[in-house]
């Protein structure tokens, strides 16, 4: 996936979000709903960024 910021382009790879119910019901101003949760499953190793920071290259490894 292909992302914009400031100007700058930069990939990213898609992780699969799995999304679950709770167990806790809420009330918000008569209105209730169910809490959600999201967990990403994350199945290969961080890959090293090249950043540049005041026209300062590195490359920040996670």
């Amino acid at each position: 996936m292909e992302f914009t910021y400031r100007g700058h382009r930069y990939q990213t790879s898609e992780f699969p979000v799995e999304e679950y119910g709770t167990a806790s019901h809420c009330r918000y101003r008569g209105a209730s709903y169910q809490l959600k949760r999201k967990r990403a499953m994350v199945t290969e190793a961080p890959q090293p960024v090249g950043l540049t920071y005041r026209g300062v290259s590195y490359i920040r490894t996670p």
